[in-house]
């Protein structure tokens, strides 16, 4: 069991022995004991989404710190140059040394939505998705990118428009 997988079971024990704990209160007319189990549970699940999110949110920058590693193995051989884009976490622009367009291929993540009590819905990831390049294209990883016509085609381009500079 992983660390976050504990934290997030562990959290849940505490919201639950909150709600077993709570002294009933004077009047029987409103559902205290309800409301107030209730919120523990929103709050449990709001805890439970967090650390969720964040564990996949670190799968997913390894994974893209991981492949830039493998990018840059090939396109330093001739002068281009994967980086993490400084504004979208999920993304890498591939680039010349000289200013131009990128390639880009952005990560994306599946997700649901979970339902509180009061209506509200949390967005929770549920695996790493596909890939996508240039916003287009869509991949199920970087092997099947890096093979595709499209990126080989986009890569050419690139490059030879280093040279003219």
């Amino acid at each position: 069991m992983t660390q976050s997988q504990q934290q997030i079971i562990d959290s849940i024990k505490l919201e639950f022995e909150k709600i077993n704990n709570t002294k009933s209160y004077g009047g029987s007319l409103i559902d205290i004991d309800g409301i107030l189990g209730n919120i523990a549970k929103d709050k449990a699940t709001r805890e439970e989404v967090r650390i969720n999110n964040e564990h996949l949110l670190g799968i997913l920058d390894d994974m893209i710190y991981s492949d830039i590693d493998l990018l840059n193995k090939d396109l330093l051989q001739i002068g281009l140059i994967a980086t993490k884009d400084t504004h979208h976490r999920i993304t890498i622009g591939i680039h010349n040394k000289f200013t131009g367009e990128p390639i880009t291929l952005k990560y994306s993540l599946d997700y649901k939505h979970i339902y509180l009590i009061d209506t509200q819905s949390l967005l929770t990831y549920t695996t790493v998705g596909s890939i996508s390049l240039d916003y287009d294209y869509s991949f199920k990883d970087l092997k099947s990118v890096a093979s595709s016509d499209k990126f080989k085609l986009r890569i050419r381009n690139l490059y030879e428009s280093s040279l003219k500079k």
